[in-house]
This record gives C-alpha cells, sequence and structure tokens, in this order.
C-alpha cells in the first residue's frame, strides 16, 4: 500500500496566494508524475473553479458531504482536464478533484477526525493530496466527554494533514497570519493528529525591493522558512487567463520553476 501524503496550504490571512499555489503545485506534481487529489476547503470556491472550469454545473457532492459521512470520497471526485493550447481538445490529466460547495452556510462537524478517517480508502489511489484552505482561523469546540462538540471544515482538514505550507506576502501581517496558524496546528498536534510532521512558509510574491530584500532577509533567520521565494510576475496572471497551470505554461519563466521548486520541497 502506498503511503498518500496530505499537504495542506493554510494562511488566515487572505490574498497571500494560496489558491494559486494550490493550482500549480498540485500540477507540478502531476508533471512530475504523481497522482494528486485536489481538495477546495473554501468556499469562496476559487481552487474549485480554475480546475472544473465550465464544468461546475457537474457538481452533486462535495467535500461537505465526505466531511459529513454522507458520501465516500470518491463519489465526490471529479477528473481534471487541461487544454494544452487553444487548438486541441482539453486532455485528463492525474489529478482529481473534490470540490466545494456554493452559497452554502458555514457546517460545524462533531468527529474531529471524519475527514481522516475517509481518507484512509484512498491511500492506495493518490500519491498527493493538496488542500487549499480558506483565509480564516480553525474553530474547535470541545464538549463535555466530547459530546456536542463543533468543529469547522479547516479544523478537520488539519487534523488530516501530515504537511502544513504557509504563503507569506512581504508584510508582517501574513506572516502574523503563519504565528497564529502554528500555535493552532501546536494544540492540533498535542490532541488528534501527532503525524503532522511539518510546518513551513515561503514568500509567494517578491519583487525585489529595497524593503522586500530586508523583508526576506529577515525571513531567513527563521528555522521555519523553506527557502522558497516565488518571483512576482505576469505570467501568474496570464496562466490563469486560459486555465492552464504553470506546469504546462511558460514552463522555463522562473516563477513557474519557482513553483516547481515549491512542490520539490514537500515530495
Amino acid at each position: 500500500m502506498s503511503v498518500i501524503r496530505k499537504i495542506g496550504i493554510a494562511n488566515e490571512k487572505g490574498g497571500v496566494g494560496k489558491t494559486t499555489a494550490a493550482i500549480n503545485v498540485a500540477a507540478c506534481l502531476e508533471e512530475a508524475g504523481y497522482s494528486v487529489l485536489a481538495i477546495d476547503l473554501d468556499l469562496q470556491r476559487n481552487f474549485t473553479d480554475a480546475m472544473l472550469q465550465d464544468r461546475v454545473s457537474e457538481i452533486t457532492k462535495t467535500i461537505i458531504n465526505v466531511a459529513a459521512g454522507e458520501c465516500e470520497v470518491g463519489e465526490a471526485c471529479y477528473p481534471i482536464y487541461i487544454k494544452f493550447s487553444s487548438k486541441v481538445r482539453p486532455k485528463r490529466v492525474h489529478i482529481d478533484m473534490i470540490p466545494a460547495p456554493e452559497n452554502e452556510d458555514v457546517k460545524f462537524f462533531s468527529d474531529p477526525l471524519a475527514l481522516r478517517k475517509a481518507f484512509e480508502s484512498i491511500s492506495d489511489k493518490y500519491d498527493y493530496v493538496i488542500m487549499d484552505f480558506p483565509p480564516e482561523r480553525p474553530y474547535a469546540e470541545v464538549g463535555e466527554n466530547g459530546k456536542e462538540s463543533k468543529f469547522s471544515l479547516s479544523s478537520l482538514a488539519l487534523n488530516a494533514c501530515d504537511e502544513i505550507i504557509t504563503p507569506c506576502t512581504t508584510d508582517t501581517d501574513s506572516l502574523k497570519g503563519f504565528s497564529i496558524l502554528s500555535k493552532h496546528v501546536s494544540i492540533i498536534k498535542q490532541l488528534y493528529n501527532p503525524t503532522l510532521e511539518k510546518m513551513s512558509f515561503y514568500i509567494s510574491s517578491y519583487a525585489g525591493y529595497s524593503a522586500e530584500k530586508e523583508f526576506l532577509d529577515y525571513c531567513e533567520t527563521m528555522p521555519s522558512y523553506s527557502g522558497i521565494c516565488i518571483p512576482s510576475s505576469g505570467i501568474v496572471k496570464g496562466s490563469k487567463m486560459i486555465d492552464r497551470p504553470l506546469a504546462w505554461y511558460n514552463t522555463n519563466s522562473k516563477v513557474a520553476q519557482a513553483f516547481k521548486q515549491l512542490a520539490e520541497y514537500i515530495r
């Protein structure tokens, strides 16, 4: 039986590039020969829209249904097709997606290990699970003797992760988001997920201005810094416009190579 690695891309601060990372890390892993399950945990559903594109109308099951025990993981998986050129039909790649629901109220769950248990059924089907977290603080309320406990979807996902990678922009707010999440993860490891091996961060958009260089120098003194710095580039916007991840668009560009490095870092 293969060992599936479950990677969470998380920061409670929004606008730091979580979904961009999820899209491109999943694609880089697929390009390297791995089978990937992509999961959208964010009710804004940007990851879902980017990967499924005009096939979102086909969605009948989501990650909420999996977490609630209303369906098996496989019932909520949708195959991903990539259009490698404007002149060819989309091609099936080795990525499946569990989408987020659209226009649904926030839900809470009583079993903190619901997703962890659900993922056991797919351990021999995928090499990696890439989870795109919402920009929010995970919520957990443990009732007396475990009764009437309430866990958010993010908490369930953290309880299932083997590793957390956090995108940070060159500002203290996103680093603060990483710090707060780190404290929550420490509690998670003690109570529910002792196998959560690593938590680190990378710089998700770097232009090289003097103030940014000072910020990067500071990050390099931190043990949790991965050493990965994604350069700012209009190529990212271009890849989104044509719905083609950087693993298959401008592949020799610095930004595409940086995302490849990020994928290698979590392998």
